[in-house]
């Protein structure tokens, strides 16, 4: 009897043990399964993760490609409208010995309404979203360069604008090595230039018959009265130079597609107004892109000094530039001896009544310097002049419309209206 109770408690317990086998076998399957489950929605989450990044990264790419080439269009409307100014003339365009000149007085204002407000960041939708971005960087410039120099007459300005070069005036050998040797300038013409009397302007380095070096002035007694050494950059062959010969200057090549401004008469020998409005004409001539975007500026004087200013020569040459150039002229004397007193608040004196009823220029524009340049507070007047009339042509028109210039100048100005004003004074 006890075996037989015995027994059935064995077969019951193993019966117990084969359910328990069997559930917890279904178990490990069921969580075996599971697991495989997991593990597949995981590998598919991990993949669609992935492929979302991949989306993310191809679309962050096409944005940041989008932004770029934006800008890029931005500079390319730059580069084809207003990749820069430059200003050819004599002293009175170099400026004053405070270092005043209308060409640094209109970069202040190209600056000042073009470049400084210039604001990439708020032409993108989503320009938040690239925090990383440095929109520092995303800038734009418009250089004006100062090709001013000294008391030079039109064929010295025109020789180192490289339109009608120099030449070489007596033959001469250019040493193996690099030893100066002299040299005697002259222009196409036969007359007599004088650069570098008041820095190089664009002459250095110069090329003869293919060879590089620099040109020195080693005496200057005066106009016409210049002496001039010639030295090469690099020891080579000797060669033999015949006069004649062409020198190309540093700035033949260059600013070839910046707007011009050309202002020229006032030093050297004056015949025509005619002759003037040609050399100005030869000038312009060098600049390839947008040539119908210029400027010309009329002399104040003649023969370099304010006794040489007579009223009919010069209204003679004022008729003549205007019939030439149209509104692309500025009657400089003209302004200086109306409107100029105006904008600068002077109030002319009884001796500068008398000098504007003859014809001159205020004695409150002139610089005390010997010649026939002007002060500080001429060349500021002038710079902005000068650019008013850019602006009023149109030459400014492409850029404001592609780079948003002119939202942004409204949003400033509803701000706070005296800004653009307080930015120039305090530059």
């Amino acid at each position: 009897m006890w075996e037989n109770e015995g027994r059935k408690t064995l077969i019951r317990n193993i019966v117990i043990f084969l359910l328990l086998v069997a559930v917890a076998v279904g178990l490990v399957m069921a969580m075996i399964t599971v697991k495989k489950q997991i593990d597949a929605e995981d590998e598919l989450l991990q993949a669609e993760s992935f492929n979302q990044r991949q989306e993310l990264n191809v679309a962050r790419q096409e944005n940041l490609d989008a932004i770029t080439q934006a800008y890029e269009r931005d500079m390319q409307t730059v580069q084809q409208y207003l990749p820069g100014i430059v200003c050819w003339g004599d002293s009175l365009t170099a400026g004053s010995s405070g270092n005043v000149s209308y060409p640094g007085t209109l970069q202040k204002y190209i600056d000042t309404y073009l470049c400084d407000i210039y604001d990439f960041a708020s032409t993108i939708e989503n320009a938040q979203d690239y925090s990383r971005l440095d929109w520092d960087k995303y800038t734009v410039s418009i250089p004006v360069v100062n090709m001013g120099a000294g008391k030079e007459d039109s064929a010295t300005i025109l020789g180192r604008s490289g339109v009608a070069p120099y030449v070489v005036g007596s033959d001469f050998e250019i040493p193996a090595d690099t030893e100066p040797v002299s040299i005697q300038l002259k222009s196409a013409d036969g007359k007599n230039v004088t650069p570098l009397t008041a820095g190089s302007a664009g002459v250095n380095p110069v090329t003869i018959n293919g060879v590089v070096g620099e040109i020195t002035l080693t005496s200057n007694q005066g106009w016409g009265q210049t002496a001039y050494q010639f030295t090469r950059a690099e020891a080579g062959k000797p060669v033999s130079v015949t006069k004649g010969a062409q020198i190309t200057t540093a700035c033949t090549e260059e600013y070839l597609d910046y707007v011009h401004i050309v202002w020229l008469g006032t030093y050297g020998d004056f015949t025509t107004p005619e002759k003037l409005v040609n050399e100005t004409k030869l000038l312009l001539s060098r600049q390839d892109s947008n040539p119908d975007r210029y400027l010309v500026i009329g002399p104040c004087a003649l023969r370099g000094a304010w006794t040489n200013a007579d009223p009919a020569t010069l209204n003679g040459v004022d008729s003549a530039m205007m019939q030439a150039f149209g509104n692309h002229y500025i009657n400089v004397r003209k302004y200086l001896m109306t409107d100029g007193l105006t904008d600068s608040e002077i109030t002319p004196s009884r001796e500068e009544k008398l000098v504007i009823q003859q014809g001159g220029v205020p004695t409150s524009f002139r610089s005390n310097a010997s010649g026939a340049d002007l002060n500080g507070t001429a060349y500021k007047l002038i710079g902005k002049l000068v650019y008013d009339r850019m602006e009023s042509l149109g030459y400014f028109d492409e850029v404001r419309q592609e780079l948003g210039l002119d939202k942004t100048t409204q949003e400033i100005l509803k701000t706070n209206p005296k800004y653009f004003g307080n930015i120039l004074n305090a530059k």
